[in-house]
């Protein structure tokens, strides 16, 4: 039904030779007549399905707080994968679903589910998993997302095993996690069904992407630990993969914001960083960062009189200004193409405006998540943002 396997139905007689070419279009009608009912039936039964770990009642509005709260209440690789997957199934129903991030080898990619790579990836007579692997990153491209109707394109014998069905995954869905502007892995969706999946599709698994990034940079892969004979030499975790892993660590948001704060002075001293979010179409409002007050008592400043105004109206990517206080850069806070505030840095003196801002718009970037999932949560209970990191539920 709309392009969809929604069932399958089987007819059997004990005589042989009783069913042939007739009575299987026969069938074939009225399998077509059934498949609307079907359809609707199966998305009301939850508790039919495969997937141990559901959420009920999921909605594509919904996902953003689903996500959110999984992404705050998970403490490994293999429960992120399992929670994730329980969220998307009723969207995107799935036979596999993988977080593949970074390994501690330079340029391989391990997942976070702590299934053994080489036995779930393989290509018969041909590409082991490493392989396989990064032959599927490079059909991604630099679009965020793929698609693929048949596993086959990437080669003969290619094959994704285990999970819950004993057959290969044959159609594969796609999205590319980013932090900062930086790739840090990537989650794949694949069904035993060919042409499982539609474009529309791919918009869904971009949104759980954004949300799942900063959890799964600061996340390792079972036995993925760096060994104690590492040379001391060896070059430190860049700040902003430090900055994502506070944020997604850290329990409250004025303590993590602390620790974001820190990282990006390593990078752009300051004195000072300010945050202002949308409220409504018509205003913003100003979050400061060591005095947290609930939303519905921050004053509300109209857009045409704010000074990030055209970050805003997405008709400039940064901004620099003179303040009394001395110079400050101002960029957008984004999220799935949409500005929802903007972040600004201050400083008695920058050597260069345009340097500070590039650098300020990296760590907006992994910022803008976090923020706009509080943003969502704020607005709708009109709490204050004495909250989780990830998640609009207050913390008592």
């Amino acid at each position: 039904h709309a392009g969809r396997d929604v069932g399958v139905m089987l007819l059997g007689s004990l005589s042989q030779g009783a069913l042939g070419p007739a009575q299987a279009v026969a069938l074939r009608r009225l399998g077509a007549q059934l498949a609307p009912t079907m359809a609707d039936l199966a998305a009301k039964m939850h508790s039919v399905s495969p997937h141990p770990l559901l959420e009920p009642d999921l909605t594509r509005e919904t996902l953003p707080e689903h996500l959110a709260r999984v992404v705050c209440e998970v403490v490994s690789g293999p429960d992120l994968v399992s929670r994730t997957s329980g969220i998307l199934y009723p969207l995107l129903p799935h036979d596999r679903l993988e977080i593949l991030v970074p390994g501690t080898i330079s340029g391989s990619l391990v997942g976070l589910s702590g299934s053994p790579t080489r036995r779930r990836w393989s290509g018969a007579g041909g590409p082991g998993a490493a392989e396989l692997l990064g032959t599927i990153v490079a059909r991604f491209g630099e679009s965020p997302t793929l698609l693929l109707a048949d596993l086959g394109e990437l080669g003969a014998g290619v094959e994704w095993h285990g999970g819950s069905h004993s057959l290969p995954v044959r159609s594969l869905l796609g999205a590319r996690l980013a932090v900062g502007g930086r790739t840090a892995g990537y989650v794949l969706l694949g069904s035993v069904a060919r042409d499982a999946y539609r474009p529309e599709d791919e918009d869904t698994l971009a949104l759980a992407a954004l949300l799942l990034a900063p959890r799964a940079a600061a996340l390792r892969a079972p036995g993925e630990t760096t060994p104690e004979s590492a040379s001391p030499s060896e070059p430190e975790e860049p700040p902003i993969r430090r900055a994502a892993a506070v944020l997604a660590d850290t329990a409250h948001l004025e303590e993590g914001l602390r620790g974001f704060a820190r990282e990006l002075g390593r990078l752009l001293p300051h004195h000072r960083i300010s945050i202002h979010l949308r409220r409504g179409e018509g205003e913003v409002i100003s979050l400061d960062p060591n005095a947290p007050r609930p939303f519905a008592d921050l004053p509300g400043i109209p857009v045409g009189a704010f000074e990030g105004a055209e970050l805003l109206r997405d008709e400039r990517e940064w901004l620099a200004l003179t303040t009394h206080q001395g110079d400050e850069v101002l960029v957008p806070l984004r999220v799935a193409g949409r500005t929802v505030g903007t972040f600004a840095v201050g400083n008695p003196d920058f050597p260069s405006s345009r340097q500070a801002a590039a650098i300020a718009r990296q760590f907006a970037d992994v910022l803008a998540p976090h923020l706009e999932l509080l943003r969502r949560g704020g607005a709708a209970s009109g709490s204050g943002w004495r909250t989780s990191v990830v998640g609009p539920r207050p913390v008592a």
